[in-house]
C-alpha cells in the first residue's frame, strides 16, 4: 500500500498543526474544517479500515479521542457537543474527526473551498494543547 497523506503528516514530511500525539495515535487540525476547531485523529500505523485495527490501536484511538474531546469542550464552551465521526473514504488510513457542534446540522455542513487560515489553526491547536496538558498522557 502506498503511504497515505496521514503517514506523511505523522512522519513530518507534510506540515500540520499538531494537537496531540502518543505512541499509537496522532491528532492535528483539519485544514478544511466543516466547523472551526475540527480535529483529525489517526492511528500511527497505516491501516486502511477502522474495523481492521488491532484491539490495542482501537482502544488507544478511543482513549485519545476522549481526552481531546474534553479539551475541545473546555476550549469551545459554546459547543453543545463534541461530535465524533469515523471516516475512511478519502484517505486509506483509519481516522476520524472530532467536531465542536451546536446542532446536528453542524455535522452536515459543507467544507469551505477557501485556503486554510493557518494562523487561526495554529492558535486553536495551541489552545487545545494547553488544555490537553491538564489531562496528562
Amino acid at each position: 500500500m502506498e503511504r497515505s497523506i496521514f503517514s506523511k503528516i505523522i512522519e513530518g514530511e507534510i506540515p500540520c498543526h499538531k494537537v496531540y500525539e502518543d505512541n499509537l495515535t496522532f491528532a492535528f487540525m483539519d485544514i478544511a474544517p466543516i466547523q472551526q476547531g475540527m480535529v483529525v485523529l489517526v492511528v500511527k500505523q497505516q491501516i486502511d479500515r477502522f474495523e481492521d485495527l488491532p484491539e490495542l490501536e482501537a482502544a488507544a484511538w478511543m482513549h485519545a479521542a476522549q481526552k481531546i474531546m474534553k479539551a475541545m469542550k473546555a476550549s469551545f464552551p459554546s459547543a453543545k457537543r463534541i461530535g465524533l465521526r469515523i471516516e475512511g473514504f478519502d484517505v486509506p488510513h483509519a481516522h476520524g474527526v472530532l467536531v465542536p457542534l451546536t446542532s446536528p446540522a453542524d455535522f452536515r455542513a459543507e467544507q469551505p473551498s477557501s485556503d486554510p487560515d493557518h494562523d487561526q489553526l495554529a492558535a486553536i491547536a495551541n489552545l487545545l494543547k494547553k488544555e490537553l496538558s491538564r489531562y496528562g498522557k
